[in-house]
């Protein structure tokens, strides 16, 4: 008797198509079951993983939807779905993703925003005022559709723009194939300047080597762990309702945003077009080039709620964010006090205080917390 042995991985293929079917077919039965359960108030594609109560049928399809979004894109029509900051939706560009800038002032979020329905034409004055020459040119090249037309999402890898076993395995083979041999690796997709940027910033070595693990998604979080072969469940073990990524752990944690409020850092990440860790960190560089005080200072509080987490996970110590405010600024203080006298950014540290940390008030009293947003 024949045994077939199918290809390792085979199966996430097999689940891929699955999930290609639950997303162009949301009125099915089995889609609207599905999405009663697991992402009532989101699309498949932006859906949480939900560890804890999900079925062993809900995680093979997020396994599925893991390739899928290796090779989708948007195809833009006068629908109001697409996200600007979220979906891939530029065909010319490297990805088809543009990524929100940390302190973007306008509240533009969806691709219909661009669009003038009447004229059926891109709104140029906003396009050119958002984005740089290269993206804007990028995406008045894009047709509008006609009135009628609704966003769709297509595979890029096949010319009918369907998903298929053969065209998902294919993708992911060659992608392992130059994984392998070195060919393509985190490393080579930052550029050199990001990489000159980050071992240049005046703060101890600890703090470079960290930031140089986080962009090569080398930090041993529950999800890298799982996908190295490691039986572990990939929950945040701080608040146990989404799976553990870097991303996840340094900001979105419930704990990770009480410390980045408490903080005395006046940046505060925001989750509109936050992309990866790597791609994060290049715009934060990009924003803060004239202010090496900021960016130390960000390396710092990234570098703490790090330590916070390891403390919860091998000390079985409960986070205290106000607790974490204080060590994030003695460290400032460390960076300040190693510093060469005559450095430009020695004077800025010393004048920084730790005053500005978060503190409650007193008993019989009620303090209201508010930002300049």
């Amino acid at each position: 008797m024949a045994i077939l042995k199918y290809p390792k991985g085979f199966y996430r293929h097999l689940n891929a198509k699955q999930c290609w079917k639950l997303i162009h077919n949301p009125d099915s039965t089995w889609a609207r079951v599905l999405k009663g359960l697991y992402f009532p108030h989101s699309s498949f594609l932006q859906a949480s993983s939900s560890p804890r109560r999900s079925s062993w049928i809900w995680q093979s399809l997020l396994a599925g939807r893991d390739v899928i979004k290796e090779g989708y894109r948007h195809n833009i029509g006068d629908d109001t779905q697409s996200l600007i900051w979220f979906d891939p939706w530029i065909p010319s560009i490297k990805g088809f993703r543009v990524f929100r800038p940390p302190h973007f002032p306008l509240q533009v979020n969806l691709v219909a925003d661009l669009i003038d329905h009447d004229l059926l034409q891109w709104k140029t004055n906003i396009i050119d005022s958002i984005f740089d020459p290269i993206i804007a040119t990028a995406i008045k090249a894009i047709p509008v559709a006609p009135l009628g037309n609704k966003d769709s999402i297509v595979w890029r890898f096949d010319h009918s723009g369907n998903y298929s076993v053969k065209s998902g395995y294919r993708f992911l083979s060659r992608i392992r194939h130059d994984q392998s041999f070195g060919g393509v690796n985190n490393s080579n997709l930052i550029s050199r300047e990001v990489w000159l940027k980050t071992w240049n910033l005046p703060i101890q070595p600890k703090f470079k080597v960290f930031l140089w693990k986080a962009l090569l998604n080398a930090l041993p979080v529950k999800s890298t762990l799982l996908r190295r072969g490691i039986p572990i469940n990939p929950s945040c073990p701080n608040c146990a309702a989404e799976e553990e990524t870097i991303e996840h752990t340094l900001f979105w944690c419930n704990d990770a945003r009480a410390k980045w409020f408490v903080s005395a850092n006046t940046y505060k990440p925001n989750p509109v077009g936050f992309g990866s860790f790597s791609l994060w960190w290049s715009a934060i560089l990009n924003e803060f080039c004239e202010d090496q005080l900021g960016l130390c200072f960000i390396a710092i509080s990234c570098w703490i709620i790090w330590k916070e987490r390891n403390l919860t996970v091998f000390d079985h110590i409960g986070p205290n964010p106000i607790v974490a405010a204080k060590r994030i600024s003695k460290s400032f203080f460390e960076v300040s006090s190693s510093a060469t006298r005559g450095d430009p950014i020695t004077s800025s540290l010393h004048d920084f205080t730790v005053s500005s940390v978060w503190s409650p008030p007193p008993v019989g009293t009620l303090k209201l917390n508010s930002d300049v947003a």
